[in-house]
């Protein structure tokens, strides 16, 4: 697998420049920045995107979780959730509780531990402690009732 210091080596350049170049986050002159690229093309480098939500502090990564997505409202919902989130520079997962509480308690503590970002939650629980610490972390999230199992209501 290709890393950056694979793709450093071949454009003759810092590992620290060929990240400037992906970036985007300073200047690099022209001619540099066409060597970093040739480089990331003939070695078809992708970045690690784990190690860098892992250095950054975020995964840009947001998870619609929703009881039943057979639900006539939620697909509907998640096509308007992952629009936004797509124009923001985020990625949806979707998790489908089944309505079980279990499934439910143990998506959120799967998906903390795994970094995300956001969870948006059409939660079947009545109560909202099913949302467990968050661990230190000031990223938002947002907790909403959802529609009880076989009922097209809300709560």
């Amino acid at each position: 697998m290709t890393n950056i210091k694979h793709v450093a080596t071949l454009a003759g350049v810092s590992a620290s420049t060929v990240s400037r170049v992906l970036n985007g986050k300073s200047y690099v002159n022209e001619t540099t920045r066409q060597k970093v690229m040739e480089a990331v093309q003939k070695t078809n480098y992708r970045p690690n995107v784990l190690a860098k939500s892992l250095k950054m502090g975020r995964s840009n990564t947001i998870c619609l979780m929703v009881p039943s997505i057979q639900n006539l409202i939620f697909p509907e919902i998640a096509r308007g959730v992952e629009d936004v989130a797509r124009r923001n520079g985020f990625t949806v997962v979707l998790c489908n509780t089944d309505s079980s509480p279990e499934k439910e308690k143990q998506s959120i503590s799967t998906l903390i531990a795994n970094r995300v970002d956001g969870i948006i939650l059409a939660t079947v629980l009545e109560e909202q402690r099913c949302i467990p610490h968050w661990g230190g972390r000031s990223h938002p999230r947002f907790a909403g009732r959802g529609f009880p199992a076989g009922t097209g209501e809300p709560f």
